[in-house]
């Protein structure tokens, strides 16, 4: 529970100017797109888990580990937001802003 309360305040402290008290009206919108170095994610489902826009799912590939990755199935839709990034336990995970 804890771990989703300081989620919860780190991702509100990041983005909490782009919302109007929380409501869907967007005053700006950053863009950009996740770069995933394949090779080393050990498929722990992190970044998916926390993606605002739930634009990232596991692929049906495998890494030469012989694990899924995240991918992106909706770059347009990324706000850059690099709650993915900041997830990543192997620091797998860049945003490369528009």
């Amino acid at each position: 529970f804890l771990y989703y309360i300081i989620i919860y305040h780190y991702y509100k402290s990041m983005v909490g100017g782009l919302w109007d008290g929380g409501c869907s009206k967007v005053r700006y919108m950053a863009k950009g797109r996740p770069l995933i170095n394949k090779e080393r994610c050990k498929g722990c489902g992190l970044c998916i888990r926390v993606c605002p826009k739930k634009i990232l799912e596991m692929s049906k590939e495998t890494n030469g580990q012989g694990v899924s990755f995240p991918v992106c199935i909706d770059e347009a839709s990324c706000i850059a937001c690099s709650m993915c990034a900041t997830m990543c336990p192997d620091c797998v995970i860049e945003i490369e802003a528009e």
